[in-house]
């Protein structure tokens, strides 16, 4: 598990109906402003939502606004799939197409910086993050183009590829 805060605020509105016969219909709308998803043990703020959303035919649709990862601007976009009595099913997408490696190094928590020992860098890295199905499986696509700063003029070009299948171990 991860331990996360969150903080922020949701705002919306909309029509309902529920009959016996016809089930619940309904469709709201709102949005998200300032969820700050925060990690709570390096006192990192992660990701940040600020998107409108609707809810219409049993999913909760997210559509990107100015959204932030790590800081630095995001796009966050998908549906989640809601029934009662049902896991959510989600189909969510992420991506970051800019990510300036040397501002992340130098936002970093202390602890994280020197704790683990993370070295100046330069260049620009991008990643997509889709999360998908009940448990939710998880599918991470990033790449980086790398050069440490301290004295090094070595340039490195970076993919990973990471796929989590639910229910399975990594």
């Amino acid at each position: 598990t991860v331990p996360l805060f969150v903080n922020g605020s949701i705002t919306g509105g909309g029509t309902w109906m529920a009959q016996p016969k016809l089930g619940f219909a309904g469709r709201f709308q709102g949005r998200f402003d300032h969820i700050v998803f925060i990690l709570t043990g390096f006192n990192l703020p992660f990701a940040e939502l600020n998107a409108p959303w609707k809810f219409f035919d049993g999913r909760l649709h997210v559509e990107n606004g100015d959204s932030r990862f790590i800081g630095f601007p995001a796009s966050f976009s998908g549906t989640v799939a809601l029934a009662a009595g049902l896991k959510p099913d989600w189909s969510i997408e992420a991506r970051v197409a800019d990510l300036p490696l040397a501002e992340l190094v130098a936002t970093l928590p202390w602890a994280i910086r020197y704790g683990y020992g993370v070295p100046d860098l330069a260049g620009a890295a991008s990643m997509t993050a889709r999360f998908d199905g009940t448990a939710p499986g998880i599918l991470v696509n990033a790449t980086a183009l790398v050069a440490r700063q301290a004295g090094s003029a070595a340039t490195s070009s970076i993919s990973i590829r990471y796929r989590h299948v639910a229910g399975q171990p990594d």
